[in-house]
């Protein structure tokens, strides 16, 4: 998404908010369960964003593996 006018994207965004808010009243998802449910998603996100700050290490990926990563570390 990096490469689209802001416009575009804002368009995007749009759309998605729009999606998931019919998805939630479809549902019939109450106000306190949507914001567990997007709290929760939050989380998720941030894991994966740690996940892939970790599977990264100079350029090159690593192994998840904690004797992996220490080796590796070790050599750099």
């Amino acid at each position: 998404m990096g490469d689209l006018e802001p416009y575009l994207l804002t368009e995007t965004e749009n759309r998605i908010i729009d999606d998931i808010l019919a998805l939630l009243n479809k549902n019939g998802v109450t106000s306190h369960q949507s914001l567990n449910l997007l709290e929760r998603l939050d989380r998720i996100i941030d894991m994966g964003q740690r996940l892939a700050k970790r599977t990264t290490h100079y350029g090159r990926k690593v192994s998840l593996n904690s004797r992996t990563d220490h080796a590796i570390s070790s050599e750099c």
